[in-house]
């Protein structure tokens, strides 16, 4: 008896040690990418503190709030996913992920790898399969690979737009 609880503390030591120490070394890489990113792009910080100064606030305000709608639809689309195979993370805690992930993807150039797997993990640790991470991931990519396409299709018509000629028709260019 004493054994296997012996047995079931040690391995629950060692499980719980790998957890920690995986989070560790991705903390400490996020961090040490944080710095590097900021020591290199130092200048452009004052010019964009610069800008900032004399923007007009009603675009800062617009700005900041298409930002923010941007996590909460990538949240909202994950949480979809997630309802959909019955399990409960919040939208705040994905539109969170979704700012971490974008974050993680600009600091640590690697092709999205990096996001990728921050999204996969975080979506397990909330007690989700690997099924339920993989299906969060595969709607995450074919989401934004179709929101580029549109994008692309779209673009073309916002460069023909009519311009009025003096007799007051209008034509396209």
């Amino acid at each position: 008896m004493n054994d296997q609880r012996l047995k079931n503390a040690v391995s629950s030591t060692k499980e719980s040690r790998r957890k920690w120490s995986g989070k560790g070394i991705l903390f400490g890489l996020l961090l040490l990418a944080a710095v590097i990113y900021v020591a290199m792009h130092l200048g452009e910080g004052r010019e964009f503190l610069q800008l900032v100064r004399h923007a007009d606030p009603f675009w800062l305000i617009v700005g900041v709030t298409y930002q923010a709608a941007t996590y909460l639809c990538a949240g909202a689309i994950w949480w979809i996913v997630v309802k959909h195979f019955n399990f409960d993370i919040s939208l705040g805690e994905l539109s969170a992920l979704s700012l971490a992930k974008l974050s993680l993807e600009k600091i640590v150039p690697a092709g999205g790898f990096g996001g990728s797997l921050l999204l996969v993990r975080s979506v397990e640790s909330q007690g989700a399969p690997e099924s339920v991470a993989a299906a969060t991931l595969l709607v995450d990519v074919l989401s934004s690979y179709s929101s580029k396409a549109i994008a692309n299709c779209l673009a073309p018509l916002g460069a023909i737009r009519p311009i009025t000629s003096k007799a007051g028709k209008a034509r396209a260019t």
